[in-house]
């Protein structure tokens, strides 16, 4: 069990020009029900942070209940209220899908590997792959390149991605960003594409609008096409029919462009080994329509080498 809500409340929140003092219990186990930051100091500006929420809170579940959600994260508190609701329940799946595969998608004796996250967004997945990665005791630095159409998470990469990296890697970590559309009809492969040691995909699809599922479907052939040989990509979304089709497809494809099938099409149902935060629990979420806590996350999930 891992515990991301002592430094991802506090850096959230620091984010919105909120002072959280929470107090770490020295005798508190990661095995626990319960979170390290439920210990405060100031409970009132705690109050405050999480009840202002509560909307957005409301609004993402819902656009993020079927396929094709159309989301505006250039509103601040929007993205926020994703860090809360969404980002820890998102570290853990890709850690699933690689730990087993591990051995196969990074070469031995290597120490520096180059990841290319496509719409990565506030990049929950590298905490994810960073400690799967973390098994291979001789790899000590991942190069990170975040192809994303929009610049509005870069803040929260900074503040809350990069605060909790240590928990997860502890080797060293560079993180760049660009800009890439990837239901562009005119996609433009970069060179962070062409070194890629890993490609990966996670939770990005589902952000297509509709009209552009074919471009985006070409686009990921293109991807593939420009890999470097020996390089993998990992393609990980929610379980929707949409993102079942579009893998068969994909999985077709590269099988017949030089691709070696790491892992089939899986269908993956967890629940997140993450303590409850008392605080979410009791002030940002309740057992309503939209304010449900979340506790299970599904997905699909394709990993295929280029040979």
């Amino acid at each position: 069990m891992h515990d991301p809500y002592y430094k991802l409340l506090k850096t959230v929140a620091e984010i919105n020009g909120c002072q959280l003092d929470l107090i770490i219990d020295q005798n508190h186990s990661t095995t626990g029900e319960i979170c390290r930051a439920c210990n405060s100091n100031n409970s009132k500006n705690i109050q405050y942070f999480l009840a202002g929420l509560k909307l957005q809170v409301k609004e993402l579940r819902s656009l993020l209940k079927g396929a094709f959600a159309n989301i505006d994260y250039s509103d601040r508190f929007t993205r926020t209220a994703y860090m809360l609701a969404y980002f820890p329940f998102y570290i853990e799946p890709i850690y699933y899908v690689t730990k087993s595969h591990i051995n196969k998608l990074i070469e031995a004796n290597t120490s520096e590997i180059n990841i290319c996250f496509i719409g990565g967004g506030p990049l929950p997945e590298l905490l994810g792959l960073s400690k799967s990665i973390s098994a291979k005791n001789n790899v000590s630095i991942l190069n990170c390149s975040i192809l994303d159409a929009f610049p509005y998470w870069i803040t929260e990469r900074e503040y809350c991605t990069k605060s909790l990296l240590e928990d997860y890697f502890k080797g060293e970590v560079g993180i760049d960003s660009l800009t890439f559309n990837l239901w562009s009809n005119n996609l433009k492969i970069p060179k962070e594409i062409h070194n890629a040691d890993l490609v990966v995909a996670q939770n990005c699809i589902n952000d297509c609008p509709k009209d552009k599922f074919s471009i985006m479907k070409n686009n990921f052939q293109i991807i593939w096409n420009n890999m470097k040989k020996n390089s993998s990509i990992i393609i990980l979304d929610l379980n929707y029919n949409t993102i079942s089709d579009l893998l068969k497809n994909l999985k077709k494809y590269f099988s017949q462009s030089g691709g070696e099938i790491v892992q089939d099409i899986s269908r993956g149902e967890k629940r997140p080994s993450i303590p409850k935060c008392q605080h979410l629990e009791e002030l940002l979420f309740e057992q309503t329509d939209g304010l449900l806590a979340r506790r299970v996350v599904k997905y699909y999930s394709l990993i295929v080498k280029k040979i």
